[in-house]
C-alpha cells in the first residue's frame, strides 16, 4: 500500500499515527482502541501469533492466524464468559462477513499475508521480515 492509499485508508477509518487501518477485501477494521466511524466494518486487535476482529459492537468474532510454525488461515471465535473461543474453521455466516466465502486455502493465505503487510509496512524491519516470510511460503 502506498503512502497515499495508506494516509487515506486511516483517515477513513479515523486513525493515523502508529494505528493504521486495515483493509480485508474492501472491509475497514480500525485499532480496538480507536473510535468507529462511518463504514466501518469492525475493529482489530494484534497479538503474538495473529490478528483478533471484532464486530463494530467490540465483540469477537474471528482470528487471523499469522504464526509461520501454523500458516496462514482465518478461524471464527466467539465471547464466551470472560474468554475467547476458538473454531477449527471460519462458520458460513463469517466467511460472508469477511468476504473469504468460496476461498481457496492459498488465497486465503495470500490475504493473511496482506493484512500482516499493511500492519509491518510502516517500519524498514517490518518490511524486511514481512519479505522473509513471505519467501517462506512462496
Amino acid at each position: 500500500m502506498d503512502e497515499c492509499t495508506r494516509t487515506a485508508t486511516q483517515q477513513m477509518a479515523g486513525m493515523g499515527g502508529p494505528y493504521p487501518a486495515l483493509d480485508l477485501n474492501g472491509r475497514q477494521y480500525g485499532a480496538l482502541q480507536a473510535e468507529p466511524v462511518a463504514g466501518q466494518a469492525g475493529f482489530y486487535q494484534t497479538n503474538p501469533n495473529g490478528l483478533l476482529l471484532f464486530g463494530i459492537d467490540r465483540e469477537p468474532f474471528a482470528f487471523v492466524v499469522t504464526d509461520e510454525r501454523q500458516g496462514q488461515f482465518i478461524v471464527s471465535c466467539f465471547k464466551h464468559g470472560s474468554e475467547i473461543r476458538f473454531m477449527f474453521s471460519t462458520t458460513s455466516a463469517d466467511e460472508q462477513r469477511l468476504g473469504i466465502a468460496g476461498m481457496s486455502m492459498a488465497s486465503e493465505a495470500e490475504l493473511v499475508r496482506s493484512l500482516v503487510n499493511q500492519l509491518t509496512w510502516d517500519s524498514e524491519k517490518g518490511r524486511a521480515e514481512f519479505a522473509a516470510k513471505a519467501a517462506k511460503y512462496a
